[in-house]
């Protein structure tokens, strides 16, 4: 392999990128060139020896020195084939629960796949009306309409943006009924364009949907349904109702950082759809290794196979990286084939290769309720460098 075919992938990640997303990539570029990092041969599982993993190991390890300038990473896994091909623990609350941020979301569209699988939402043609129907009098005709497809898909209009439920467009911590302000609010806007917006608002309906769905909560839900199927761990749980001055200032909101397991409610009582689901590193991997095995896990069916393809099949081009949006999950294409990411602010990444039969799980910590944590961030784009540009070339 010739120098400038070393350096291809790395240009190529140049277009369409943040300025930040070119700046890590140029400079990924340079380090991969001078450490050698992508001439090693992709191997198989079988093939990973001491030696292999312990270069895998050092060129991470190289990469977030560089990179991760303030130790926000405190893990990275890499699974390919059910078997542990990288393990790299930083400080010492890696192996600890983390918010998962918007990850949190790609949780619920697993939970909407499983109540679809089993009929208790009839499907992606399903109206807010229908799903919805004690706010059915506080909508118009046009957001009675939108369709389950819509909303997972962030196709359907809602208020856009927000990094966190709490500071949102809506601004819903200050509401006492987030559901019926997120109506509201998509009343008031008017007939949507069906163009791509991420929305935190989409996403708090998507698990209050759930809830109608779902005899008990949602978290029971996902307890019977997914989380202990799949090895969650999820008691005892911290899930008290969210509200503005408790996020940041109270000892209520201290109980949530300190907190093992925790999925916090809106005020009438649903967990968050958008964020502040709190898991281990090794659960974000087994959600991952359910999907990349079809919906099966340890022999047994959680999911529908046709659920998983839906959902991880781009429905949506977001004029960005990643590409395009599926179901609750974010879709790109990489040199070693398709892959699908759950993605949670400050880095925060499971990116899923299902070709190479290979998932990868970044966890690195964010605290909003530190300001100086924004510029210090490990972005999200860091993430995917090192997973595109580093991991997959050596053990694709």
């Amino acid at each position: 392999m010739d120098g400038m075919s070393d350096l291809r992938p790395a240009v190529r990640a140049l277009q369409g990128l943040t300025a930040v997303g070119r700046r890590v990539a140029a400079a990924a570029a340079a380090f991969v060139t001078s450490a050698s990092l992508i001439l090693v041969p992709a191997c198989s599982p079988s093939d990973h020896d001491s030696a292999s993993a312990a270069k895998l190991s050092s060129d991470v390890q190289s990469f977030l020195q560089r990179f991760d300038e303030y130790d926000k990473v405190r893990a990275v896994l890499v699974d390919q084939g059910g078997e542990t091909v990288l393990a790299l623990w930083r400080g010492q609350h890696a192996h600890d629960y983390v918010n998962v941020g918007s990850a949190t979301g790609s949780v619920v569209s697993i939970l909407i796949g499983i109540a679809i699988d089993q009929g208790r939402i009839s499907g992606l043609d399903a109206t807010l009306g229908e799903l919805l129907p004690a706010y059915r009098g506080a909508m118009t005709r046009e957001v009675a309409a939108i369709t389950l497809r819509a909303i997972l898909s962030n196709t359907a209009g809602f208020a856009p943006g927000g990094s966190t439920p709490y500071n949102d467009q809506l601004n819903l911590t200050a509401s006492t009924d987030w559901v019926g302000t997120i109506i509201a609010d998509r009343v008031a806007r008017g007939p949507g364009d069906g163009s791509f917006a991420y929305s935190n608002a989409g996403a708090h309906l998507l698990a209050a949907i759930l809830d109608e769905a779902t005899e008990g909560s949602v978290l029971d839900d996902a307890r019977k349904q997914l989380f202990d199927r799949i090895g969650i761990r999820s008691e005892p749980a911290w899930v008290h109702p969210v509200r503005s001055v408790e996020v940041r200032n109270t000892v209520l909101a201290e109980g949530y950082f300190a907190a093992g397991f925790a999925w916090p409610t809106d005020p009438r009582g649903t967990q968050v759809g958008a964020g502040l689901l709190k898991l281990r590193p090794e659960d974000l991997l087994a959600l991952g290794r359910l999907y990349v095995d079809g919906g099966v896990w340890d022999g047994r069916r959680v999911v529908s196979r046709e659920w998983v393809e839906a959902s991880t099949r781009s429905h949506a081009e977001t004029g960005r990286r990643p590409s395009g949006y599926g179901y609750g999950w974010w879709v790109d294409r990489t040199d070693h084939g398709p892959v699908f990411l759950a993605l949670g602010y400050g880095g925060l990444m499971l990116a899923a290769v299902p070709e190479r039969d290979l998932v990868v799980v970044v966890v690195s910590d964010y605290n909003g309720r530190d300001p100086a944590d924004f510029a210090e961030q490990f972005h999200t784009d860091e993430a995917f460098n090192m997973i595109e540009y580093l991991i997959l070339p050596q053990v694709g």
